[in-house]
């Protein structure tokens, strides 16, 4: 009955023996089971041994931000020389009058007047029919005479003339008239005349334009410009 006994003890540890063997590798399928299903574990362990990289070497397994894109440098740009400001002109007659080119001195002595006139470039002086005439080209013809004018009488005399429709007086003062007038042949374009008194050294002379040309009013102010420039010589 003993040996019996001991037998039954025997052969029950030798399943109990069994059983934990059994157990045991269940234990070691799950846990390769779960390293093999979890998608986490073996990046991590990567990500952990790959860290240096990564960190520049630090090892530290936190992954750096990479640098950002440098854009290439362009073209230096280069700033715009400077502008030099246009000289001021004062106001005259307009472009293309002959005052424009005026020189000084024009003497008027040899013919009869003891003054110096201002006249434009080239121009010439002579007698002529009892007057000092200054002419520069077709458009400045510029008469002098050595008596004054009735402005009364030549102001009848322009208004009431049969050979042009009088318009209007642009300067009309007592010793100067600029008129504007229409010729009947002209089809509605004006034209301009002047008659100016200037006193040189006491004396008083009349200028005026030529007639028979047809004046802008810049050429006639360029004449009356010219006549009040004399001076005494």
């Amino acid at each position: 009955m003993r040996t019996l006994a001991g037998i039954a003890t025997l052969i029950a540890t030798m399943g109990l023996v069994t059983a934990c063997g059994s157990n045991k590798d269940i234990i070691r399928g799950d846990h390769a089971s779960s390293r093999s299903t979890d998608p986490h574990a073996g990046s991590s362990m990567r990500s952990s041994e790959l860290g240096g990289s990564f960190a520049g070497g630090s090892g530290s397994g936190e992954r750096s931000s990479p640098p950002e894109p440098q854009l290439p440098a362009g073209p230096a740009l280069s700033r715009a020389p400077a502008v030099a400001a246009k000289p001021v002109v004062a106001e005259g007659p307009a472009e293309g009058s002959p005052w424009q080119a005026r020189v000084s001195g024009q003497d008027l002595l040899s013919h009869g007047i003891a003054a110096n006139i201002q006249a434009p470039q080239g121009a010439t002086v002579r007698s002529e029919f009892g007057a000092v005439k200054v002419a520069a080209g077709p458009r400045f013809n510029l008469e002098i005479h050595s008596a004054p004018a009735d402005m009364t009488a030549r102001k009848q005399e322009v208004q009431n003339n049969g050979m042009f429709r009088f318009k209007r007086y642009t300067v009309d003062t007592a010793e100067t008239l600029v008129y504007e007038v229409e010729a009947a042949e002209s089809q509605g374009r004006s034209e301009f005349h002047f008659v100016s008194h200037v006193t040189v050294g006491g004396k008083t002379y009349r200028c005026e334009d030529t007639k028979g040309i047809s004046y802008t009013q810049s050429e006639v102010q360029a004449m009356l410009t010219a006549c009040r420039s004399m001076t005494p010589r």
